[in-house]
């Protein structure tokens, strides 16, 4: 399990990600923090699961434009409902990717 979070005080060994996001937390951190109710002005997300890509494979799929990218954003992370966010960034970055928020899932509707 990973964790995104905005904490109030400080998290040993989160790694800064943007301002208002930190990754990282350590179990008993979690457990501690899902006990208690979150402070105004807290986040927590976990996620289960990965992406994996052999060696150097990113890095080439990027260099051939194979992805969208944008700057992170703790409102992206945190405010916006999970099935909204790539719809939400791709609006975000202007008409040019505004339209890709509107091709349906499934390619026979398109």
């Amino acid at each position: 399990m990973q964790t995104l979070h905005c904490l109030r005080g400080d998290v040993p060994e989160a790694l800064p990600v943007c301002p208002g996001v930190e990754l990282g937390l350590d179990a008993d951190a979690f457990r501690e923090i899902v006990a208690r109710a979150l402070m105004p002005g807290e986040s927590l997300q976990a996620y289960v699961g990965h992406a994996g890509w052999g060696p150097g494979q990113l890095e080439a799929e990027l260099a051939l434009d194979s992805w969208i990218t944008c700057t992170a954003e703790a409102p992206f992370v945190f405010d916006t409902d999970p099935l909204e966010i790539w719809e939400s960034v791709l609006r975000a970055l202007g008409p040019a990717y505004a339209r890709l928020a509107s091709v349906p899932l499934d390619p026979r509707f398109n």
